[in-house]
């Protein structure tokens, strides 16, 4: 009797994803799909279709091109899960860049060690965040921008993410950059078992073969 009959496999992948960017597969999969419904925020009771997420994440790549962020610079985000959240893991995957991510309700001896593991040039928080991580930032020079995801704040280098999507052309343009396997996508952080939260990365294969067999 063949041990093949005892093995369970699941369904074969439908397209190979291999040769492509994580920033590619979720542009393209956006641009196919303009009117269907890719995210629900109930807590900002609102749906984003396709067509809408592209453009947001379109303007804010755009945006964070101009900052001068390349291929495998690291930006940090500290913030809750939303519409915003999402936007942001697009705009950086489309330019090739790190998105390092930490719980938002840490301490600000948390939020000092995670921005010194990290190195972000730009950031991403909510008014709380920044309130706390504020007096020990120029401790850090390597961040160069803060994008405030919940305010309409403004000061010296210090931008509103809503002025961010409000201000640009639906059609700015973003070439989506080729990324390497090893590449990381996002640097997570575990709660591990003593000490600070540790660093983890999350490469562009990992994910890949993720969204493969999703």
């Amino acid at each position: 009797m063949s041990s093949e009959q005892f093995i369970f496999r699941g369904p074969s992948p439908v397209k190979d994803l291999t040769t492509k960017s994580v920033g590619h597969i979720f542009y393209n999969a956006l641009e196919r799909s303009p009117n269907d419904v890719f995210l629900v925020d109930v807590t900002a009771c609102m749906e984003m279709t396709g067509k809408d997420l592209l453009n947001a994440s379109k303007k804010l790549a755009a945006t964070l091109r101009r900052f001068g962020l390349k291929k495998n610079d690291i930006v940090g985000i500290v913030s809750p899960s939303s519409w915003k959240y999402t936007v942001c893991i697009l705009a950086n995957t489309y330019l090739g860049v790190t998105l390092a991510g930490t719980n938002p309700n840490y301490l600000k001896d948390d939020l000092n060690h995670f921005l010194s593991k990290t190195h972000p040039k730009v950031i991403f928080v909510t008014t709380s965040v920044y309130q706390r991580v504020k007096e020990f930032l120029r401790q850090h020079p390597y961040v160069e921008k803060v994008i405030i995801m919940d305010s309409e704040l403004s000061e010296k280098n210090v931008f509103s993410f809503n002025s961010i999507i409000k201000e640009h052309e639906e059609t700015e343009s973003v070439k989506v950059v080729e990324a390497d396997d090893d590449d990381a996508v996002f640097i997570l952080f575990s709660s591990g078992t003593t000490g600070f939260p540790k660093a983890v990365p999350f490469s562009q294969k990992a994910l890949k073969t993720t969204i493969q067999i999703a």
